[in-house]
């Protein structure tokens, strides 16, 4: 009753609401698309289909990488949860938990059957809006030109396809944090405290689907510090009123949680209240109990304490990003991570190579607070590489993002040189 969903029988009710979630989507693709440039709706149709493709055929013929396990769980769950009735599902949303997911499903299911192949093009959908809002985010960031190279590497990016066609969180989670960078850029640009407010927000719900996406904020509450910081050594004139409120606005909302919230638990990391040095140690032992299988990391990256965590941290969030490497292919399979990871290489190497093009720029430094604090706690999380390969499928889009403008040939990285440098970029977050 409760197996595995490609023994469902296709129903007309699948069909209908699978038909209407495509509807939306392509409606999204051609108006949405086509209203800000044009030339975005053939990647959105492109990255569409390709993730129509593996979906459905992880529903009807064969699981997709990734497909099995955890999205297996999160669908059987929802079909569990469904059976309470439709409307009679609130004893089974805790936002604190992994399934979520799970809940969100069971509220159609329970409504109208169980729909799989409508469950799968809900994240099909929202992996068409990551492309979307890749373009949007690299256009502020960049220019429009950029902005639909970048849609193209989105939408045909293997691991964004892979994450957006199963039963995963990872899309819900990976377009709650770009959205929140996204809002966060025209916060930075704009100074309008609604845009900061609707990132927050953005980060919050991120955070429900996977507990990791707290770490978001505290990168945002670094950056802040860090420019408040910089200001006050060299004062250069009045700190806006847009990033006071930002930064009061922050510090509240951490005030707040504190106390009171004393019993809100965020998955991953329980009680937000306790997190410390018995939460790492529940961390190390939980991924020392993970490091199995051909896909574990080196010995020498888990069970570190006091002074080996210093040294360890870099380089987990090393491997969390790029591994596995060569020397850790132990099975056919990893060659995949490999040619995954290769990609992140390029393109932290582009950003490197290129550094001076973004370096420096305030937008630039809050998405690479961000990411590395996410770095730092999925790296203390995971010790294998097929977790991290899909651990990382979580903010690629912020990679793509802000290596698009060096991504391509030579006369074009040049040409992003000598770009003239718009008023917004030569006005710092904090003075004048």
């Amino acid at each position: 009753m409760f197996g595995n969903f490609i023994t469902v029988p296709f129903s007309f009710n699948e069909a209908l609401i699978s038909a209407l979630i495509l509807g939306l989507a392509l409606y999204f693709v051609f108006i949405q698309g086509g209203r800000f440039d044009k030339a975005l709706v053939l990647p959105l149709l492109v990255g569409l289909a390709a993730r129509i493709a593996l979906s459905t055929a992880n529903r009807f013929f064969r699981i997709a990488p990734d497909g099995g396990a955890d999205a297996l769980t999160f669908e059987r769950t929802a079909w569990i949860w469904a059976q309470s009735g439709c409307g009679n599902m609130a004893q089974h949303f805790d936002p604190t938990a992994s399934y979520v997911i799970s809940w969100l499903y069971g509220q159609m299911y329970a409504c109208v059957d169980r729909v799989p192949l409508a469950a799968h093009y809900i994240n099909v959908f929202l992996g068409v809006v990551i492309i979307y809002y890749v373009a949007k985010l690299v256009d502020r960031l960049w220019d429009r030109r950029i902005a639909i190279r970048a849609a193209w590497v989105a939408a045909l990016f293997p691991t964004l396809i892979i994450y957006s066609s199963v039963t995963l969180r990872e899309p819900f989670f990976a377009l709650g944090i770009l959205l929140g960078v996204y809002w966060l850029v025209l916060w930075i640009q704009d100074k309008r405290l609604l845009f900061f407010v609707a990132a927050m927000i953005a980060f919050g719900v991120a955070t429900i689907f996977h507990g990791g996406g707290v770490f978001a904020i505290l990168g945002v509450l670094a950056f802040l510090a860090t420019r408040a910081f910089r200001w006050y050594l060299s004062p250069s004139g009045l700190v806006s009123g847009s990033s006071l409120l930002a930064g009061g606005l922050a510090i509240s909302a951490v005030i707040l949680a504190f106390v009171a919230l004393p019993d809100i638990r965020v998955n991953k990391l329980g009680d937000i209240t306790e997190i410390g040095v018995d939460t790492v140690e529940e961390m190390l032992v939980d991924a020392v109990a993970r490091t199995r299988g051909d896909a574990h990391y080196p010995s020498y990256l888990v069970g570190g304490t006091g002074a080996k965590l210093i040294w360890q941290t870099p380089l987990r969030m090393i491997y969390l990003q790029f591994g596995p490497f060569p020397w850790d292919i132990r099975a056919p399979i990893h060659i995949f991570g490999l040619i995954d990871a290769l990609f992140y290489m390029a393109m932290a190497f582009l950003l490197w190579r290129y550094r001076a093009t973004w370096w420096g720029r305030p937008e630039f430094t809050l998405i690479l607070m961000i990411l590395l604090s996410l770095l730092f706690v999925y790296g203390w999380g995971t010790s294998n590489f097929g977790t991290g390969f899909r651990h990382r499928a979580k903010f690629a889009a912020l990679f793509i993002a802000m290596a698009a403008g060096v991504i391509g040939s030579k006369a074009w990285r040049e040409h992003v040189h000598g770009l003239t440098r718009p008023k917004f970029m030569r006005r710092p977050l904090f003075g004048r």
